[in-house]
């Protein structure tokens, strides 16, 4: 394998019609990706405001596009699945789809990296763990692992799917 391939994980959610969503946009992603792996699939909350619960995995694979082509295609995706190009931060998806790693780059633009929600959200820290527990963190640096063994004590509402897509 050439080392032009970067290793990627993304945070998927879906609290609109969750199960038809998520596997709506799933072979596009596969396609997308070599490698292709999936978390197990999680229930939550959803936070930051009220609404229906959100369905929430992780996805990894390799890739060759450069993050700025990856970022782009992400967003036609999440559009073409039906999300609203203007939706406000907190509010109902019907797919979520964020860049958690690229690598281990580092930056700001054109996403943030890596997103500030793996350290502190349980529905990305903990399928993440699932998948990839001895990733290490580039800011933290630290696992996965180790990461969610901090958290889990704390976590009170996150609920696994009996879920194979």
């Amino acid at each position: 394998m050439s080392s032009l391939f970067t290793r990627v994980y993304l945070g998927i959610g879906s609290n609109i019609h969750p199960e038809a969503n998520i596997a709506l946009v799933l072979p596009h992603l596969k396609q997308m990706f070599d490698q292709f792996r999936l978390s197990p699939t999680y229930v939550c909350p959803a936070v930051g405001f009220d609404g229906p619960d959100f369905w929430n995995l992780v996805a990894t694979g390799l890739i060759s596009s450069p993050l700025e082509q990856l970022a782009a295609d992400i967003r036609q995706l999440e559009l073409a699945g039906g999300r609203l190009a203007d939706a406000k931060k907190y509010s109902s998806r019907t797919i979520d789809i964020d860049i958690l790693f690229y690598g281990q780059m580092v930056c700001d633009s054109p996403v943030q990296l890596p997103r500030k929600e793996i350290t502190t959200q349980a529905f990305v820290l903990k399928p993440l763990a699932d998948i990839a527990p001895n990733f290490i963190h580039p800011v933290a640096q630290e696992s996965i692992a180790s990461l969610w063994s901090k958290m889990a004590p704390t976590v009170e509402s996150l609920n696994q799917l009996d879920k194979d897509w």
